[in-house]
């Protein structure tokens, strides 16, 4: 009877161990996403927050690319959404939080929830809206998350902030040689003119556009710094188009040839292929977060 007793306490105890760790890991995979206005005067720009209920490992700024409709949806059925920052990037948003890291995911005047401004939209204003951000939420050290163009004012960024970004993952980011090689000046690059689509489109987000030359202008000798942890997700889907170009003589470089080139300590700069298109954050999000994860501990 002892020992049929024993057997019994010691399977309540295991018991409740089992389901106190259920309840704190439940616990930690919980988060709470809050939305924020950001003012710069009487103009506002939207950010979202995704914040662990649990001691916050690193912090993420996610930097959205130069897309006003959601292209996948438009890849899928032609049809004009209009481009959803936080929802774009929730599946990779989603694996960093639960995993203890708070994620912002900016979005830039003109975009989803922000408002207009009469700023000029080149890069020194990017630059310094992200860091308003840095500023709104107190934030000392953080690692940096473009995607796409958002890559080209990450580099400006860094250039600024280095002393504050204790890391750099780039998802296909837009690199300064794209318009440099393309067009030999900003007359000629802006005689490419930007197409609406005929829809009808906020003129912050419009006028982006007329910068994207002057700011590779700018950044044409950039290299990172080799004291920063990098990872730069690059698309087989970009990986082609690029050659494409180049066998079309538009372009010159090869994109891993540049990367190569600008990174500066392999040991903690890494570049990574991944199998997909240009939103590799919606397909290839578990690979992504297992990188990211094991490098920004």
């Amino acid at each position: 009877m002892k020992f049929n007793k024993y057997i019994i306490s010691s399977f309540v105890t295991i018991v409740f161990i089992c389901v106190f760790v259920f309840f704190i890991n439940k616990n930690n995979n919980k988060y709470v996403k809050t939305e924020h206005k950001i003012y710069f005067n009487k103009d506002y720009f939207n950010v979202y927050k995704y914040e662990p209920k649990c001691n916050i490992k690193k912090t993420y700024i996610i930097l959205p690319s130069y897309s006003y409709f959601d292209a996948n949806i438009w890849m899928e059925t032609k049809k004009y959404v209009k481009y959803e920052p936080n929802k774009d990037f929730e599946l990779l948003t989603d694996k960093l939080v639960k995993n203890g890291n708070r994620v912002i995911v900016v979005e830039y005047f003109g975009y989803n929830n922000s408002g207009e401004t009469s700023r000029k939209r080149y890069s020194d204003n990017i630059c310094e809206e992200i860091h308003k951000v840095v500023e709104y939420f107190n934030l000392n050290k953080y690692i940096l998350l473009p995607h796409s163009i958002s890559g080209l004012y990450s580099l400006a960024y860094l250039s600024k902030y280095r002393n504050e970004v204790e890391g750099f993952v780039g998802i296909d980011i837009t690199l300064p040689y794209y318009f440099l090689e393309e067009s030999g000046s900003n007359e000629e690059y802006l005689k490419h003119k930007f197409d609406d689509n005929g829809q009808k489109i906020p003129e912050s987000y419009k006028k982006m556009y007329n910068y994207f030359w002057e700011t590779s202008k700018k950044l044409e000798n950039f290299i990172f710094d080799n004291d920063l942890p990098i990872i730069l997700f690059t698309s087989t889907m970009l990986i082609n188009s690029i050659n494409e170009q180049i066998k079309k003589g538009l372009l010159k470089t090869k994109v891993i040839d540049y990367l190569n080139n600008r990174i500066t300590n392999k040991d903690i700069q890494s570049i990574k292929i991944l199998d997909g298109t240009h939103y590799l954050h919606k397909t290839q999000s578990d690979i992504m977060s297992k990188n990211i994860l094991q490098n920004f501990k």
